[in-house]
């Protein structure tokens, strides 16, 4: 609700991103309803019908849309839309953790992959981080040409 007051009194790069923080938020909530919404399509059509959290995540999703196309016209599509590119998986992760209680099983390839992406040392030491050198000192990449 402060984002959209805000941007109602500022005006251009910082109203947009204001309003992408809005959308990218109710983005979030849409993807946590989504499992809710799925979850019911096992119990059949007329259950998912008398599922309150369906008409809840269609009316998300249309807000969604209408704050996200008023961030682009608010001001410039390099300032809204990286806003909703993390706004939205950052309240999705929280609220999955929060609310529904989920949790980061990627497997032993998973960590790997995220070890290394995060430059860790691969798990042979069972830290993550840079790798260091024998003085303490992070280790720079070689480049060559």
């Amino acid at each position: 609700m402060l984002c959209v007051v805000g941007a109602r009194h500022l005006v251009g790069p910082v109203s947009a991103v204001l309003l992408a923080l809005v959308s990218g938020a109710l983005w979030g909530v849409f993807a946590v309803l989504t499992k809710g919404v799925v979850d019911r399509l096992d119990d059949g059509l007329w259950a998912l019908v008398r599922t309150p959290e369906l008409y809840v995540w269609a009316l998300v999703a249309i807000a969604g849309t209408a704050w996200q196309q008023s961030s682009f016209r608010a001001g410039a599509l390099t300032a809204s839309l990286p806003t909703m590119t993390v706004a939205e998986p950052v309240v999705g992760s929280v609220l999955g953790i929060v609310v529904l209680g989920e949790t980061l099983r990627p497997g032993d390839a998973g960590w790997l992959t995220l070890d290394r992406r995060g430059g860790g040392d691969g798990g042979r030491d069972g830290r993550a981080g840079p790798r260091r050198g024998g003085d303490g000192a992070a280790k720079q990449p070689r480049v060559t040409h």
